[in-house]
């Protein structure tokens, strides 16, 4: 097999899945790439990416992230996914905690992972110093970062009492 193929039908359903917004045929594109290549990291990603925001299935998006990190553990997509799949299942903290902090030891500048990690600390650990100190760190690596200054601003409000 050629895997550029491989390749393509993974561009292709992220084509589709993107711009066109045609869930079911960009889910027909990765499942195509899988039955190619059954190890196409990207191509897995992909199809949990689409389980969990699209098809609203957290069990497949959890499994099919597994997979990815059994074969790649420092996949960063993949762990700092898994962690959010994991804390919407309910998993235990401390698990979706492990995840992010490993996703930050990875690339300790990702704004999302230290975003994540922060809300994690903040809204399910009571860790407020902690989670200001990372919520800092991601402005600090991306001053623009809307879901960070929200959470600012929040906490912020939280903190003085005026929160209704």
């Amino acid at each position: 097999e050629d895997p550029r193929h491989v390749d393509a039908l993974t561009q292709l359903g992220a084509v589709l899945l993107q711009a066109h917004e045609d869930v079911t045929a960009a889910e027909d594109m990765f499942q195509q790439a899988l039955t190619v290549d059954p190890a196409h990291m990207t191509a897995k990603c992909n199809l949990a990416h689409l389980a969990h925001h699209h098809r609203a299935n957290l069990a497949r998006a959890h499994q099919l992230y597994r997979e990815v990190l059994r074969t790649d553990p420092k996949n960063l997509v993949a762990i700092s996914s898994m962690a959010t799949v994991a804390a919407e299942i309910g998993d235990c903290p401390e698990e979706v905690e492990h995840l992010l902090l490993q996703a930050i030891e990875i690339a300790p500048d990702d704004a999302d992972c230290l975003l994540n990690c922060a809300v994690l600390k903040w809204e399910y650990k009571n860790e407020r110093e902690e989670a200001k100190t990372l919520l800092n760190r991601c402005l600090q690596v991306s001053p623009l970062n809307v879901g960070a200054l929200c959470y600012k601003g929040l906490w912020g409000i939280t903190e003085r009492g005026d929160a209704t």
